[in-house]
């Protein structure tokens, strides 16, 4: 109630003191001339010359010492005689919300000892008729000098409450920009880099702006940089430490100040990084024995090493004699000169010419993949079971919202149609990557694999690069992708349900049918899940 009171008061106060006239029309001035022209002559002040034309300005109110906020406002002054102007301020709006449309200083008869600054004073007795006032004593001071206009009241209320009422504004030149808008709001890429800021701002069609940062993240001294509408002005300033442990208002005033806008930074999302950067690599084991022994075979595999897997036991298999003794290297392998430190290469092997023992049971082509979970090897003869041994997804009690990286892709040129006898060579057909992010509804010991991770109905959001079609060539270049998970189908997701989530990447995104172009090389390198 008293807010509502203040609020009120002070447009009772508004109303009356910034609509008073300065002429001596009113009885308030003694003397009709206060600047010792004589209005004619060559003594008079030429206000048309020095002062006619709009300014651009703050408004700033303070109650007993206590500041209310600043209020952007602009001004306009036009010759009333040749010592005396009028101020108007339009479309007067306090508070944000009580609109007193325009306020007009009347007449005001300036002076000057030095022909450059100019000015006007009166202290007066005011009756206002608002009984919440009353009768106060008032002091009104304007002062011009060069392109600039000061405007200051000085009002005594109920006795001994001091309200102080300042306007400072510009001339403009009237060729001033119209717009208003933060058109960038990033933060120092070295906080970043500390992974205190996990998630950039985001400017959102309603003037918010979100952004998220690491769990235990300190949010007290970040560093935005800002970026706003060409001529505009920003208020707080970017490019310093700031508190972001609440809200934070922006306000941007265009060039010509008829434009403000004013843009709210959300308390940061403590979120969660689940990141793979490559740079640390462990070896991995077979397991199997028998006629396909793979226990002595091993190859090196990014850490952590029960996170992460790949196929390469399936290829440690067809290096044996039973297994077709493949003599190439392994379909997943080291990058040491990846995107940040080392990456993934990941490569479709030609397995078309090695010896089968049982008709169908080596692939034409074998993919490389990698991805979060297991690989469980054991004896198929079948090339269609042995889709079966990829184990994708580990737990995971986040929502995840956003799936980011780098890849690089390289099409191979024999394009294969393996998923009959014999494989169809040299098809039609453009290979393509696969690099995708899936959550899904599943207890302890369910996982996805190879037959369905792209028809499962437990699937509940999705990030996939590329789409379905996956990712093209990039012509030996490095590409950043940063995507959202969204819903599959109707999906919902509950943070009461149990989850895992597959991170799959390979070589050929149609390998699960086991479709692909032999050589076809995929790099990946820094994969990021932001979740909360």
């Amino acid at each position: 109630m008293k807010k509502n009171v203040f609020y009120y008061f002070f447009a009772a106060l508004f109303a009356v003191t910034m609509f008073a006239s300065c002429s001596d029309d009113d009885g308030l001035n003694e003397d009709p001339n206060p600047g010792g022209g004589t209005g004619t002559g060559e003594d008079s002040v030429s206000v048309a010359d020095n002062f006619v034309g709009e300014y651009k300005g703050t408004l700033d109110v303070s109650v007993g010492g206590a500041s209310t906020p600043l209020m952007y406002q602009n001004i306009t002054i036009s010759k009333a005689g040749n010592d005396s102007i009028d101020l108007v301020i339009s479309n007067f709006t306090f508070a944000g919300a009580i609109e007193l449309g325009d306020v007009t200083l009347a007449d005001c008869q300036l002076s000057s000892e030095d022909n450059t600054t100019y000015t006007f004073h009166r202290e007066e007795e005011m009756t206002f008729s608002n009984p919440l006032v009353g009768t106060c004593p008032v002091t009104s001071d304007v002062t011009l000098f060069g392109d600039s206009v000061v405007v200051e009241l000085a009002i005594v209320w109920n006795g001994g409450i001091d309200v102080n009422v300042v306007y400072k504004g510009v001339k403009l030149k009237g060729t001033e920009k119209t717009e208003a808008q933060i058109t960038s709001f990033t933060f120092d890429s070295s906080v970043d880099a500390n992974s205190v800021v996990i998630s950039q701002p985001v400017i959102n069609e309603d003037n918010t702006i979100t952004f998220g940062v690491s769990e235990d993240a300190d949010v007290t001294a970040l560093v935005p940089t800002i970026t706003v509408s060409d001529g505009a002005t920003l208020s707080p300033a970017g490019g310093v430490a700031t508190d972001f442990s609440d809200d934070i208002t922006y306000t941007v005033v265009s060039e010509d100040g008829k434009t403000v806008a004013e843009y709210t930074v959300n308390v940061p999302s403590k979120l969660s990084s689940w990141k793979y950067s490559f740079d640390e690599w462990g070896t991995k084991n077979g397991t199997s024995t028998g006629l396909v022994d793979t226990q002595s075979a091993s190859w090196d595999s990014p850490l952590p090493l029960d996170e992460l897997a790949s196929a390469n036991e399936g290829v440690a298999a067809l290096k044996t004699p039973f297994g077709g003794k493949y003599e190439g290297d392994y379909a997943m392998t080291k990058e040491e000169n990846g995107y940040s430190g080392s990456a993934v290469k990941l490569q479709t092997l030609y397995t078309n010419d090695l010896l089968e023992f049982i008709p169908g049971s080596i692939p034409a082509i074998t993919p490389a993949s990698l991805y979060t979970g297991t690989f469980e090897f054991s004896m198929q003869t079948e090339a269609a079971k042995q889709l079966t041994m990829t184990k994708f997804g580990i737990s995971y009690d986040k929502k995840p919202l956003t799936f980011k990286g780098v890849y690089k892709y390289a099409k191979g040129d024999n394009y294969i149609d393996g998923s009959q006898e014999p494989a169809l060579e040299n098809q039609e057909g453009e290979d393509r990557g696969l690099i995708l992010a899936v959550l899904y509804e599943a207890s302890a010991d369910e996982t996805l694999d190879g037959t369905n991770l792209k028809t499962a109905s437990n699937r509940v959001l999705l990030a996939q690069v590329g789409g379905d079609a996956g990712v093209a060539d990039t012509n030996g270049e490095w590409v950043n992708f940063e995507i959202s998970f969204e819903p599959v189908g109707d999906a919902e997701y509950s943070s009461d349900k149990q989850y895992k989530l597959a991170i799959v990447c390979q070589s050929s995104v149609n390998g699960s049918e086991f479709k692909g172009a032999a050589n076809s090389t995929l790099w990946v390198d820094e994969l990021e899940v932001i979740g909360e």
